[in-house]
């Protein structure tokens, strides 16, 4: 860019602020762009008596701090903002931003909500017309984003989601794949804009049509789809998502070997044991914490209720922002930034090697992480360094470019290829499931969890905490900083084995599911008197179970549907049964 030699006395230019000024682009070579363009730049500034007062008011937090600790700097942070959005929050839609003049409000008045972006959580309101749900920033700053807008006849899917561990957020997908994705303030909020849009003519209802589990396991079984795309549909039921760094995709390691020449797949040495969860894989570390957990008090339960945690075996997690962005640096570096207050990690932390990353996961006692579909798909692009970024020297005097990949891996694409490869082989197709069991199913929490080394901090856990009921500030915020930077389990799935993909024949108990679809007999099962009597059971255990979760030596709890009529019994939660009809096996979560 040049600065135009006749700003001065352009009109424009002259009715510009004075830091505004016109800039004239070379082309350059670029056929996409016309020499004869020209753009307007100008700065919105704040005064400095107003700047210096909002600073001093930041840096007294941030002196603060240091005595206080950082969640007391994180709570004063989130009341400055609130206080500050308070002031400048209109909760009145502007009707110039529609895209349609003739389109009608379908809502008496806006809903606030948050627009969840990787890292941010942006405020604003929604409104939705006939035609269209609009997102309205608020004006945080002192400039304002521009509306988004979202056609009602463009969306593919709707699904309702937990945000925080509060099921209070909706995410919406378009053909294009562009999508939104906003928190509520409330649950009833958010089914009330859920209710409304059904209910729109340009909404094509078979968007909300519930997804069906059952349906997809059979086409995985059969064949229909593979692996990777019955983990993704796993991931989209449970929450995952990628606008939510807390709860992004998960997937498996599968291949162990980064050493060899060449990745043979008939060897069952190249593979995970895909029925151990990461933190079980290596004998030694996993000694330590068994050793850690068996020494961890178990709080009574009036320190349950001033916040002591239950003993775990694992204080780190499989899946957490810092994880994400730990593969995606190259491809994502401003959320990079943005999580390390403005740097990178130092270089002999950053993801350098494919091979170092697997070792560093089988022996470092915080380092659990799984894998995120980017192994599985695409072209390997956030491998390389394009971008040419400045990522640090190492110790050793080697600076971080590309990820350095097994010998077996010609190139970044060749590496995600064979990854794939791996994943949708015949050892890994006939034991999938049982890493599914750990992420998804009834080995995820409670006793079953314990039993498979798969016990992990509480809040972690779906239903571990009410946000809504803690008042204290500095609690909340010490909870949301746990729940917001270590991790979040996926939403339990399933609550029996899930069957191997060679058995079509077995049956598998499947949890209630705001996202999942009932067929038409367990939804008979869920009105009737039996299946509500097997439900409240099924509570009941899973209640008792989660107080034998805080100690090993807890005796085992079982309530059985023994005494329940026989159809009643092939019945649970609204779900179909097969093997249950004698009780509920002790040493069993369910």
């Amino acid at each position: 860019y040049r600065k135009s030699s006749d700003e001065s006395s352009d009109a424009e230019g002259a009715n510009a602020s004075p830091f505004g000024y016109k800039v004239q682009e070379y082309n350059g070579g670029n056929p996409f762009c016309s020499p004869s363009w020209t753009f307007v730049f100008e700065l919105l500034l704040t005064q400095l008596e107003d700047f210096l007062n909002e600073a001093q008011k930041l840096r007294e937090i941030m002196l603060s701090s240091y005595v206080k600790g950082f969640v007391h700097e994180s709570a004063a942070l989130k009341e400055k903002l609130d206080d500050y959005v308070g002031k400048t929050f209109s909760d009145k839609f502007d009707s110039s931003h529609l895209v349609d003049f003739r389109e009608s409000f379908a809502l008496d008045k806006p809903i606030k909500v948050n627009l969840i972006r990787p890292l941010l959580s942006n405020p604003g309101i929604l409104m939705l017309t006939e035609k269209r749900l609009y997102f309205q920033p608020a004006k945080v700053n002192n400039v304002m984003d521009k509306v988004v807008s979202f056609e009602l006849k463009k969306m593919k899917r709707v699904f309702k989601r937990r945000h925080m561990l509060q099921n209070a957020a909706m995410e919406i997908v378009l053909e294009d794949r562009r999508s939104g994705y906003f928190h509520f303030k409330s649950k009833k909020e958010r089914d009330r804009l859920y209710q409304i849009m059904k209910v729109q003519p340009d909404i094509d209802e078979g968007i909300y049509t519930s997804m069906s589990i059952e349906a997809e396991l059979k086409r995985w079984q059969r064949g229909e789809i593979d692996n990777y795309e019955y983990l993704k549909f796993l991931n989209t039921i449970a929450d995952r998502s990628v606008n939510d760094l807390t709860q992004y995709p998960v997937m498996p390691w599968v291949i162990k070997d980064y050493k060899s020449e060449d990745l043979d797949l008939e060897d069952l040495d190249t593979f995970r044991d895909l029925g151990k969860p990461i933190g079980a894989l290596n004998e030694e570390r996993l000694e330590y914490f068994k050793k850690r957990y068996s020494s961890m008090p178990v709080p009574s339960d009036e320190e349950r209720r001033d916040g002591a945690p239950p003993p775990f075996l694992y204080g780190t997690h499989y899946s957490t922002p810092g994880y994400v962005l730990f593969y995606l640096v190259r491809k994502a570096p401003e959320h990079m930034l943005c999580l390390q207050n403005g740097r990178f990690d130092s270089a002999d932390r950053m993801f350098d090697s494919i091979d170092s990353t697997w070792d560093c996961v089988n022996v470092n006692y915080t380092d659990l992480k799984e894998l995120i579909p980017e192994f599985y798909s695409g072209d390997g692009s956030f491998l390389k360094n394009s971008d040419d970024l400045d990522l640090g020297i190492k110790q050793n005097g080697e600076p971080i470019n590309d990820v350095e990949l097994p010998p077996w891996a010609k190139n970044a694409r060749d590496f995600i290829e064979k990854c794939r490869e791996a994943l949708e082989c015949e050892h890994v197709s006939n034991n999938i499931h049982r890493w599914i069991d750990l992420i998804f199913g009834h080995k995820q929490k409670g006793q079953a969890a314990i039993e498979s080394d798969n016990l992990f901090y509480y809040l972690t856990y779906e239903g571990s905490v009410d946000l809504d009921k803690v008042t204290d500030d500095r609690e909340r915020s010490a909870i949301e900083l746990q729940i917001k930077e270590f991790g979040q389990c996926p939403c339990q799935l399933f609550l029996s084995p899930h069957p191997p993909r060679n058995d079509k024949n077995a049956e598998v108990i499947i949890a209630n599911n705001k996202n999942c679809l009932l067929s038409a007999s367990s939804a008979e099962s869920a009105d009737s008197k039996e299946g509500k009597i097997e439900h409240a059971l099924h509570n009941l255990n899973s209640a008792l179970n989660s107080l034998k979760t805080s100690s090993p030596k807890s005796p085992d709890f079982a309530i059985t549907n023994k005494n329940l009529p026989s159809e009643g019994a092939r019945r649970f939660g609204g779900r179909r049964l097969s093997s249950l009809e004698e009780g509920v096996p002790a040493n069993t979560e369910h």
